[in-house]
């Protein structure tokens, strides 16, 4: 069996011989012994008697083996063999025979695998004072110990008995407090509380790609604590784009905050501490470790308040959609009840139109710091209604609003850009920094800047030629007197994309035209009371009581940990008597409907129906009661049914229930053409493309199509064209 040689003599491990490095001459180191011995988990082999030493003393041998789960019972490896004392020798070997019934436990959670810091032979050690922990991650401590195999993590002081401070099969690996941590209850009781010992592991990502070895923290009432730092800790993802959110479904930018990206300093009032904060992005050449995003910098040392990590992202929360940034893994913090989790930052982005972007700290508890950052970019946009009724019938503009802005390039003065929102105002950008909730602004290429030519100052109305108008007035103030005002005509087209071009430039006012199929009045009945509703051109039945459901109800979550329930044609019995749709959070429920109020009508969108339901909880800022409007559509998903939440507009809530093209509610050939199929839709035709183009170079010959005209049921049919 081949070893490790120490010493100059060159020792091999061949039946208790030594061989020596100059000559062939051999001495025996002990005769042939077959008698072992088990004592804490080693087997121990002596071998007596050998031969003579120079100075009279008899060479010995004993073999002490250990437990190695990787190899069988009939596997030996030899680590070392050393003199121990003059001519007597000890060699440690490695097998499976000594090994108990291994107890393992769980390695992997949220993305997280740790199997790799299990030692199947050898332990860590961490020390305090006096005491040695010997820990294993994920199985048991391996011989020799002073704790059984079982145990996790062993406590000995000094050179007394081990004390078992968690075992294999108490295990529990969770992620929380935004870390990962390995938790034990050991197998006896601590004297000082009367419980069972308790130890936490908590391991924090090294990103200098060291296993890492655990580090002693606390004790804390008998529950000790442990910082691991490794590199399995940490999520193997690219790093994304940390400053946008994007639209799960179309990826259309919802909010975009990356033109805010760079490094603040930032003091504390009352003290000499400073923090450099590195805003969607680590701190370069900062005095933290690496990766570092927020680090405070004390009179005698640096501390690492949270690192910029692959999925570091900013996020709307809560039912006020407060967009906060959030930086996790910073060093260790111990807290009040000497529990240890590591630092974190929270930067809450607040709506300011006029103060400068720049943060401020707020405070620090519990190992959490506050940083507050006021911007424009999160000021929620001004919304009016998007319907008008023509003819006793329903023209809903609303889904043109879906995309947050549209480009218009044609025409413009200076040869610049027109950006546009539809019944709402416009999200602030690099390329469209108008400020005051502009919901039309006037870009230059030049780069003059922006200027605003417009802001929601009324609902959508019927002009006086009948067609569908927005008048955007109160803009900027105009060189020729008055302000800037925008008004958009929006005319009935069945056969084209909508696209908006400008008309003319008419003194301080600007005209566009936009050609749609929204704006087209249908033979859609008004809104019917009921579950059932046909197609007047199809003559087919939309039967809403084949979605309604006893139980199971469909659901979404809401803020403050709460959640949306709803039902079709029916009643939530969890939410109440007659309660179609219900919020509930915090042991509250708010009715946003009643089922008897059911009315239903067609969507423009063909296999599209849509429910509304009125009569919910009234307050003093909704005395007519709460509503909820739910669009039923066919559209790809995991779920055959699923409920999205999709806006909140005062006292109506709004939805969409979405259902594969399985269930059976509408024809296959409109749930197709609902989901912007360029082969199947009987509205997309390949051939009429080219129509397309020639009635837009018609309107305008400079017409621009680009990326902001995107409506998100064409995208694919756009691109194509």
């Amino acid at each position: 069996v081949s070893t490790q040689s120490t010493g100059s003599s060159g020792i091999n491990a061949e039946y208790g011989c030594q061989g020596s490095t100059v000559t062939d001459a051999k001495k025996d180191n002990g005769h042939v012994n077959s008698t072992l011995t088990y004592s804490n988990g080693v087997i121990i082999l002596t071998y007596l008697n050998g031969d003579t030493c120079s100075r009279g003393d008899i060479r010995e041998t004993t073999i002490k083996m250990v437990c190695d789960h990787s190899l069988s019972d009939v596997e030996v490896e030899i680590d070392q063999i050393e003199e121990t004392s003059h001519c007597v020798y000890e060699a440690f070997a490695f097998s499976g025979l000594p090994c108990d019934k291994e107890v393992l436990s769980k390695c992997e959670v949220a993305g997280y695998d740790i199997s790799a810091l299990a030692l199947t032979r050898g332990n860590y050690y961490a020390t305090h004072e006096n005491f040695t922990f010997t820990i294993n991650a994920c199985r048991g401590i391996n011989s020799p110990s002073p704790c059984s195999s079982n145990t996790a993590i062993c406590m000995r002081h000094g050179v007394g008995q081990g004390v078992s401070l968690g075992e294999v099969s108490s295990a529990t690996l969770v992620y929380e407090d935004s870390s990962l941590k390995l938790k034990y209850r050991g197998a006896e009781l601590c004297p000082e509380s009367g419980q069972p010992y308790m130890s936490i592991i908590t391991f924090l990502c090294d990103t200098e790609d060291n296993v890492g070895s655990p580090e002693y923290l606390s004790n804390v009432s008998c529950i000790y604590n442990f910082l691991w730092r490794t590199k399995f800790a940490c999520k193997d993802r690219e790093v994304g784009e940390s400053c946008i959110i994007r639209d799960t479904e179309s990826g259309e930018t919802i909010l975009d905050l990356t033109s805010l990206r760079g490094t603040y300093t930032l003091s504390s009032p009352g003290s000499t501490d400073s923090y450099s904060v590195g805003l969607c992005e680590k701190l370069p050449d900062s005095e933290c470790k690496k990766d570092t995003a927020v680090c405070l910098a004390t009179q005698n040392k640096h501390v690492s308040l949270g690192l910029y990590e692959s999925d570091t992202s900013i996020t709307n929360t809560g039912t006020r959609s407060i967009t906060t940034l959030t930086y996790l893994n910073g060093d260790v913090c111990i807290q009040g009840d000497g529990s240890s989790v590591p630092y974190r930052t929270v930067i809450d982005f607040t709506c300011d139109r006029e103060e400068d972007e720049t943060p401020s700290y707020v405070s620090t508890m519990e190992c959490e710091a506050r940083i507050k950052f006021p911007t424009p970019l999160v000021c929620k946009k001004d919304i009016t209604s998007c319907e008008v009724v023509k003819d006793g019938h329903v023209i809903d503009l609303s889904s043109l609003s879906h995309s947050s802005q549209y480009l218009v390039s044609n025409k413009v003065p200076l040869d610049g850009y027109i950006y546009l929102a539809v019944c709402q105002s416009l999200p602030y950008s690099d390329t469209n920094s108008c400020t005051g909730k502009a919901a039309a602004c006037l870009t230059q290429r030049t780069g003059s800047g922006s200027t605003t030519i417009g802001r929601v100052t009324g609902p959508l109305q019927l002009a006086a030629d009948g067609n569908p108008e927005l008048l955007y007035s109160s803009g900027e103030v105009c060189p020729s007197g008055g302000t800037y005002s925008t008004r958009i005509t929006f005319l009935c087209d069945r056969d084209s994309p909508s696209v908006p071009y400008l008309v003319e430039v008419d003194g301080c006012e600007y005209k566009l035209s936009w050609y749609t199929d929204r704006a087209c009045v249908s033979s859609d009945p008004v809104p019917v009371h009921g579950c059932k509703v046909s197609d007047p051109d199809t003559q087919f039945l939309y039967d809403l009581t084949t979605l309604t459901l006893s139980q199971n109800y469909y659901q979404t979550a809401a803020g403050n940990n709460g959640k949306i329930t709803a039902n079709v044609c029916g009643a939530v019995e969890t939410c109440g008597p007659d309660i179609a749709v219900c919020v509930q959070a915090n042991g509250l429920t708010l009715s946003l409907g009643k089922a008897s109020t059911a009315t239903t009508q067609l969507a423009q969108e063909k296999g599209e129906v849509q429910i509304m339901y009125t009569g919910g909880t009234t307050t003093a800022n909704c005395p007519e009661g709460r509503s909820s409007k739910i669009l039923i559509m066919c559209c790809s998903g995991e779920q055959d049914m699923e409920l999205l939440s999709v806006s909140e507009d005062g006292c109506l809530y709004s939805f969409s229930l979405c259902y594969k093209k399985s269930v059976n509610l509408a024809p296959k050939s409109a749930c197709s053409s609902s989901m912007g199929s360029f082969t199947t839709s009987p509205h997309l035709h390949e051939g009429r493309i080219t129509g397309w183009l020639n009635k837009w170079t018609e309107r305008s010959p400079s017409i621009h199509v680009g990326v902001y005209m995107s409506i998100p049921r064409w995208l694919g049919v756009l691109r194509t064209a």
